[in-house]
């Protein structure tokens, strides 16, 4: 026998990201107090002018902050609330 399943719920859901993050998260501190925008003039030459466009060095590099300091705090102390929430 052939079933159908009614669905009730939405299938696409609007989220801003920004909604998602506590305002005393890791990621926002970073964001605030950490000015890496020196980081696209000394990379600069050593990309490519051709080809498909890249990611943006400097959110490579607060990627990298952010796996680092998660490292430092899991490794050496309990996790403060701001890594938690």
């Amino acid at each position: 026998m052939l079933g159908k399943k009614d669905r009730n719920e939405k299938m696409f859901y609007y989220v801003k990201i920004d909604d998602l993050i506590p305002e005393d998260h890791l990621l926002r501190l970073i964001h605030r107090y950490v000015d890496l925008g020196f980081v696209r003039k000394k990379m600069k030459h050593l990309y490519s002018h051709t080809g498909r466009p890249s990611i943006d060095p400097e959110v490579l590099l607060r990627m990298l902050l952010e796996g680092l300091w998660g490292q430092i705090f899991t490794a050496c102390c309990p996790k403060p609330d701001f890594i938690t929430s």
